[in-house]
């Protein structure tokens, strides 16, 4: 799992995207060299949703937002995005509950958990229940975009 407490970056195994077919048996399609990557930004503040948007626009493509761990599983199933940015605490269901459904329905959507809780247990946590990354709300604009690039394979 790729994780960031601060803004440096520690890498459990080797990480590497392999390379995909255009879609898969979830419906997920993947990336050719001419399409952005689609990200769903999960969030119960609409502030942060927004401004995570305005941040990592125009670079990709922002195809939803969700405000709890229940609109995020629907949006996942409905918009097969790339890459979920979810944050852990949220009403209605927490961001953990729904990592563990998200997870269960998609090994291919990237899942990287951006919370202002980063203490040691929490990464840990979010890397047992199927997190590809962490980056904690104190990081900068700029390691949440390269963290980002790095999940997504370099994009």
């Amino acid at each position: 799992m790729l994780c960031s407490t601060t803004n440096s970056v520690s890498f459990g195994p080797p990480f590497r995207v392999p390379k995909q077919p255009k879609s898969t048996a979830d419906g997920h399609s993947w990336l050719d060299e001419s399409q952005k990557a689609r990200i769903l930004i999960v969030d119960d503040h609409e502030i942060v949703r927004s401004g995570l948007a305005a941040l990592l626009e125009p670079r990709w493509d922002i195809c939803g937002e969700a405000g709890d761990g229940i609109e995020a599983i629907e949006k996942v199933r409905e918009l097969k995005p790339d890459l979920v940015l979810l944050d852990l605490s949220m009403p209605v269901m927490s961001g953990t509950a729904a990592l563990k459904a998200i997870r269960a329905t998609s090994r291919q959507v990237k899942i990287l958990v951006l919370s202002i809780h980063d203490s040691e247990v929490v990464v840990k946590l979010a890397e047992t229940i199927g997190a590809d990354g962490f980056v904690s709300k104190r990081s900068s604009g700029e390691h949440l975009k390269e963290v980002i690039a790095v999940l997504l394979g370099g994009e």
